[in-house]
């Protein structure tokens, strides 16, 4: 049994496989266009992403500007420019009326918005060198 695995692996050993250059040709083609595609399709759904994102930061954002206005927490803010001398004497006060008057799902919503909104346009930006280099174009960042 051993003979035998020694002779198949000689005599394979020995074999050249010579492939015509066009198969090797076709297949580094469709590999090519292959990556091409997929880094085609991340870059769509990176911005597809990124525009989502952009639409739920800005829904975001308004969300904020008008829990602000209704919570009171403007006018409280609008004390620290009026009346500097009252707030500095009360500050604990002030910080206290401050953090329970802001809206904090708002905030938070705003911030992760935000957040998401800059690493989709990160990998965007990403793919887009890489889209860049399948093309044969060369960007170099400074």
């Amino acid at each position: 049994m051993k003979e035998d695995a020694g002779r198949i692996g000689g005599a394979i050993s020995k074999m050249t496989l010579n492939p015509p250059n066009e198969l090797v040709g076709r297949i580094s083609f469709v590999l090519k266009m292959a990556e091409r595609r997929k880094v085609i399709k991340e870059e769509v759904v990176f911005s597809l992403a990124s525009f989502l994102s952009l639409v739920v930061f800005i829904g975001a954002i308004r969300s904020v500007t008008q829990s602000l206005y209704t919570s009171g927490a403007s006018q409280i803010f609008s004390l620290l420019f009026s009346d500097f001398q009252s707030m500095i004497s009360n500050w604990r006060y002030f910080t206290l009326s401050l953090a329970e008057s802001l809206p904090a799902m708002s905030l938070a919503l705003a911030l992760a918005s935000a957040a998401a909104l800059l690493v989709f346009i990160s990998l965007s930006a990403r793919n887009f060198k890489n889209i860049s280099r399948i093309n044969g174009l060369n960007i170099k960042h400074a």
